[in-house]
């Protein structure tokens, strides 16, 4: 199929059902953008955070899920690199979807 028939394709796809192909070709990097654009926001407005818990704390937090949403290493990043990421990445999800109905402003 031609890019140009696939472009046609993926722009009518987005129209009728609001996202297109491939966005199944990596949820991951279709996701994590806006998850970063929106944690930042939170970050700079500071608006307020969860009860039981401090606006300093809720800083720290919302830093830890940005630093496990950073890019990922190169594919020939080191051993030790990527042990890295992953901790971090891991870390900023555990603290995703325990903070998750709190994810406001």
């Amino acid at each position: 199929m031609t890019a140009i028939i696939r472009s046609i394709r993926f722009a009518i796809q987005r129209v009728v059902r609001g996202y297109d192909d491939r966005l199944f070709w990596s949820l991951a990097d279709y996701i994590d953008p806006m998850i970063v654009a929106h944690v930042k926001y939170l970050r700079e407005e500071v608006c307020g955070y969860p009860s039981g818990t401090t606006q300093k704390k809720w800083n720290k937090v919302l830093d830890i899920i940005l630093a496990g949403f950073a890019e990922e290493p190169d594919m020939g990043a080191s051993k030790k690199e990527w042990s890295r990421y992953l901790k971090a990445r891991q870390k900023a999800l555990v603290l995703l979807a325990f903070y998750w109905d709190n994810l406001w402003d």
